[in-house]
């Protein structure tokens, strides 16, 4: 599964099957009835269709002010039952359309239709960016876009069947219609956020980081929206490109039949030709977007749109049939990438305690460039067939000028909640810096100082001392104890080894056993582990010529050097895991020459893989002695990626790649090694150490102690290991042997390194706030 959701650039929807589902029945729903809103009422009551277009439009009309006043509500209550409640209100009121007969009557009820239909896309996008897993937003909304298109394409092909085989066929439309909106109602009120998914594992996160209970909440009101200048000059902006939104199904039919000439069968061909590109092509742009700055992606979207139509007014001089295809293919183009940036960029714009009013004015927008886009479009086209593409190229033009410069945004009030059930947004100044998917690196004025976590002593007399941090966390995923900066990000080298092979395996990787193992472990260039890496290789197709690594020697060399042998690029510890990755691209047609770069689809797959996994979008990135990416992450983050490695349920990828560890010790590290070693003693435990003295090890019952030493030194990893464990009540026969790291003098031991956890008195030692100093 995890392979196809790659395939098809779809977000994790794991326990959150219900919301989709109501997205799909209410997209269905709509799809029926759309097409026959006007035919039923010409149909089934007595009142003239030009009534009946009046009661329409005043009752659009008149949603547009009043729809806005339910965005507090949004943010009073969240999303979720304002959702519930606009289905609601929607189901009622096509429920009562087969009672209405009089003009008023229909704008009753369609105002109802309208002002429910208008608060529910702004619960809506609310609420994707309230359950969207971190990284995931893009996904998502793209997965909403896809889901609309399919369901309006075959709600409305069994709208029509429904209409002519039943004998109240338009009844039978309007009823259908209804239900679904109570069906989607039910979904989204029984779904219930699960206490473990990463929304709510990102709110502990930031509640413990940034609550304060002196403070008290901030107020909420419009005045916030209306001060905030960027969002504002990006829905300004918006205006133009929603306007070119109905180019295809308002402005260019009369324009190709009327102006160019074309066939009557054309508009309908190339409406069919843009529906049916955007929903196959959408992942592919996902895929291709996603990790790019959203504003360029907008810019890019006008200017392909800028392009087309130019395409368009070319095709009333030569080749029209030909010269409004190729348009349509460029303007479907320009939208699948504008698709990809819109609604995020409008999630990260709005602050979560205000998204309610920042979607309700979105959404107004929109509503008002619905209802004028038809006014505006052809009466320009009257006036002049090149009129109206001018005026929407003039449009787009001003959304180039108006996004790279628009003016910061105004302070977050005091006491606001950065983020909402996990969504915490960083507002950078600028708008063309919201658009961006990793904080920014930590801060290089200052230097946090860890707490003081193992001491070295000699002959009774400390010599000398190691910071760092350390967490544990128990079986539910809460903070045990924890102690220094377990906050701070930390590049995780080889310790992310496992998190990186799941994303392997998601991609579709066959390994198993110990090949899977040498992927995500640090071997040490033993005779099996070469032959793991060859083997891994040779089904690929490759060879060793093939591998990114260094060149190194394997562990111990002595024997090796002996025989004249010298560095290779296969005894690094880190070619099993290069091999998996070639192997990979092979089976995927990727480059392989070019596996290394950050850009490289599987480095993005990995990236997004570990941000899922750890909940967290990374501090910053760099190179890993292997020359792979490596990136930085708190120990919160990499406790909560090992969590999932040893609680996923059989058959997941998280755990075969936890199995192949556990199963296969030998090849995660070297005989000797200490991951290794400790996997041995302690059968069910998942171990795995990375450079610069960072280790992470997971229970079977889902506890995990992650650790990182400030300055590297491996001796200090060991004691607080075995210190860290034995605070948890777990202990082996050999964990002294194992994790000891004895001080000694003239061959003989004259003491230890000793760890300086403070034990269940001491809690109130524990996480203390940190010094900083120059």
């Amino acid at each position: 599964m995890g392979a196809l959701r790659e395939r098809l650039a779809l977000p994790h929807v794991s326990r959150r099957r219900n919301l989709v589902a109501a997205v799909a029945l209410d997209s269905l729903g709509t799809g029926i009835f759309l097409p026959f809103t006007v035919l039923y009422f010409a149909a089934e009551t007595s009142i003239s269709l030009a009534e009946i277009g009046v009661s329409l439009a005043v009752a659009a009309a008149l949603s547009l002010p009043v729809a806005p006043l339910f965005g507090g509500w949004i943010d009073r209550f969240g999303p979720r039952p304002v959702v519930v409640v606009t289905n609601l209100l929607m189901f009622a009121a096509y429920l009562s359309y087969p009672a209405l007969n009089a003009a008023w009557q229909i704008t009753l009820a369609v105002f109802v239709v309208e002002t429910a239909d208008t608060v529910y896309w702004s619960a809506a996008g609310a609420l994707a960016a309230e359950v969207a897993d971190e990284g995931d937003l893009t996904r998502w909304y793209g997965m909403e876009r896809m889901l609309r298109n399919v369901g309006y394409g075959i709600g409305g092909a069994l709208g029509a069947l429904l209409a002519t085989e039943f004998s109240d066929g338009l009844l039978v439309v309007v009823l259908v219609n209804a239900a679904s909106y109570a069906i989607a109602a039910i979904l989204v009120m029984t779904w219930r956020a699960p206490r473990t998914s990463p929304a709510s594992l990102l709110e502990e996160l930031h509640e413990d980081q940034q609550e304060t209970a002196a403070e008290p909440a901030a107020a909420a009101s419009y005045r916030d929206v209306l001060r905030d200048r960027p969002f504002l000059v990006f829905v300004t902006a918006q205006f133009p490109l929603v306007l070119t939104l109905f180019v295809p199904s308002v402005l260019l039919p009369p324009f190709a039949v009327n102006v160019v000439g074309a066939p009557a069968w054309i508009p309908g061909t190339l409406m069919t030709v843009n529906t049916v590109l955007l929903v196959v092509l959408q992942p592919l742009v996902i895929k291709r977007f996603e990790y790019r700055a959203r504003t360029r992606a907008l810019q890019l979207c006008a200017v392909g749109w800028m392009a087309a139509f130019a395409l368009f007014l070319l095709a009333d001089t030569v080749l029209p049939t030909v010269i409004l295809l190729v348009a349509m293919l460029v303007f479907t183009c320009a939208q699948l990438v504008g698709n990809t940036a819109g609604s995020p960029l409008l999630a990260a714009l709005a602050p979560a305690h205000l998204r309610g009013r920042y979607m309700s004015v979105s959404a107004m927008a929109w509503s008002v460039s619905k209802i004028a886009a038809p006014g505006v479009l052809l009466t320009t086209l009257g006036a002049s067939p090149a009129l109206p593409w001018a005026l929407l190229a003039a449009g787009c033009a001003g959304h180039l000028l108006a996004g790279p410069v628009a003016p910061p945004h105004p302070a977050r009030p005091r006491g606001a909640r950065v983020g909402s059930r996990g969504q915490g947004v960083r507002r950078f100044g600028r708008l063309n810096r919201l658009d961006t998917h990793r904080p920014p690196p930590p801060s290089k004025g200052k230097t946090m100082v860890n707490p003081v976590v193992v001491e070295v002593v000699r002959s009774g007399y400390t010599e000398s001392r190691h910071r760092g941090a350390v967490l544990a966390t128990a079986a539910d995923q809460r903070v045990d104890w924890a102690i220094g900066a377990v906050d701070h990000p930390v590049f995780l080298r080889s310790v992310a080894k496992p998190l990186q092979a799941v994303a392997l395996v998601r991609l579709g990787s066959p390994l198993t056993g110990a090949d899977l193992a040498i992927a995500a472990g640090s071997h040490c260039g033993r005779q099996e582990h070469t032959a793991a890496v060859r083997r891994i290789l040779t089904a690929a197709g490759l060879g060793e010529q093939d591998l990114g690594t260094p060149a190194a020697l394997p562990w111990p060399p002595e024997e090796y050097l002996k025989a004249g042998g010298g560095p290779l690029p296969i005894f690094m510890n880190c070619s099993g895991q290069h091999a998996a990755m070639l192997a990979l691209c092979a089976d995927r047609g990727w480059d392989t020459t070019t596996y290394l770069d950050p850009d490289h689809p599987i480095q993005k797959a990995i990236e997004e893989t570990l941000r899922e996994l750890t909940g967290e979008l990374a501090a910053h990135a760099g190179v890993d002695g292997c020359g792979a990416p490596t990136l930085a992450f708190s120990l919160r983050g990499l406790a909560r990626g090992f969590h999932r490695l040893v609680t996923a349920p059989p058959g997941e990828p998280e755990s075969r790649v936890a199995e192949a560890m556990r199963a296969h010790p030998d090849y995660v590290s070297a005989p000797d090694g200490f991951d290794t070693l400790l996997m041995r003693a302690m059968p069910g435990l998942l171990c795995k150490a990375g450079a610069e003295g960072i280790q992470c090890v997971a229970l079977p019952d889902g506890r995990v102690v992650a650790l990182a030493v400030d300055d590297g030194g491996k001796r200090a990893v060991g004691p607080l290991v075995a210190a860290a464990l034995r605070r948890l009540g777990c202990d082996a026969t050999d964990l002294d042997a194992i994790c000891g790291s004895p001080v000694l003098g003239r061959g003989a031991e004259v003491s230890a390194v000793h760890p300086l956890l403070p034990g269940p008195a001491s809690d109130a030692c524990l996480a203390q706030p940190l010094a900083s100093a120059r």
